[in-house]
């Protein structure tokens, strides 16, 4: 089994944020964090990375693809905007 195995976190880009984050969250779990290309301030409106995002949405997986991706964003900051209790329930959170 992994019992007594050190474990390492990775993540590049945004995702790098998270490697870090998680390593500052739970030191006794996580020995290292590889955080690769990881901003080093994180925008709160980053257009750019939205285009990015999307532009890979539609290469790798056509229209449907971005469109079902964009309504499901859309459904979900909808249900935060009115404080929908559901979204709690299905994010566990």
């Amino acid at each position: 089994g992994a019992t007594g195995s050190k474990w390492i976190s990775f993540g590049g880009s945004y995702p790098g944020n998270l490697s870090a984050w998680l390593r500052l969250k739970y030191p006794s779990l996580f020995d290292g964090a590889v955080a690769s290309s990881a901003p080093v301030e994180a925008n709160w409106d980053f257009v750019q990375y939205a285009e990015v995002v999307g532009q890979t949405l539609r290469y790798w997986g056509g229209d449907d693809c971005y469109n079902n991706v964009q309504a499901a964003v859309e459904a979900v900051a909808a249900m935060i905007d009115a404080k929908d209790p559901n979204v709690e329930e299905l994010f566990n959170v």
